[in-house]
């Protein structure tokens, strides 16, 4: 029978898999398998909910395409966003798509920046980087030569000690497409 909270096919308590496991070493493997699968099962759920896009973002994202702009994604992420990524509405919006599981290189890399530059065809001084500024992401594109605009959430405060950043920001997706404009 499966837990309803977790969708373990495995209820047992932590004193019940040890005992189990110590006295049967078949079993142990049964045991640790079955865990496995479904620890894998629960974490490829909460993954696949983290790829919802926010409100706007699916249309911003077109409206940037409809004007001729190419898109781009550079993603610090594990194996599994790459993965659930084609079941995800972001699935074929972007011209590039940079995910640091596979290309072995994470922000503020240069190369990861140079990477989706030469996969959008274009230099760094004529991409713009879109980021909340996490593992100074944002300065990273910037001393490659991209342009930077932080996001953060309407009436918080960046995170990461940012707020003091001196270039353009937008509390909202949407709010891109004002600044591209300008």
């Amino acid at each position: 029978m499966a837990s309803e909270k977790t969708g373990c096919a495995f209820p047992l308590s932590v004193n019940d898999v040890e005992s189990l496991v110590k006295s049967d070493v078949s079993l142990s493997y049964r045991v640790l398998r079955t865990i496995n699968s479904s620890a894998f099962a629960l974490r490829r759920e909460v993954t696949r909910k983290g790829l919802v896009p926010v409100p706007g973002a699916v249309e911003t994202i077109a409206t940037l395409r409809e004007r001729g702009l190419k898109t781009g994604l550079i993603t610090v992420c594990s194996e599994d966003i790459e993965l659930l990524w084609p079941e995800s509405a972001f699935a074929g919006l972007f011209d590039a798509e940079i995910f640091s599981s596979r290309v072995g290189l994470s922000k503020p890399d240069p190369r990861i920046y140079l990477a989706c530059c030469e996969a959008l065809g274009v230099e760094p001084h004529e991409a713009v980087f879109v980021g909340d500024g996490a593992n100074d992401e944002l300065e990273g594109a910037r001393r490659v030569g991209m342009d930077a605009i932080l996001i953060h959430r309407e009436g918080e405060d960046p995170l990461w000690g940012l707020d003091a950043w001196d270039g353009p920001r937008v509390t909202s997706i949407p709010g891109v497409l004002d600044v591209l404009a300008a």
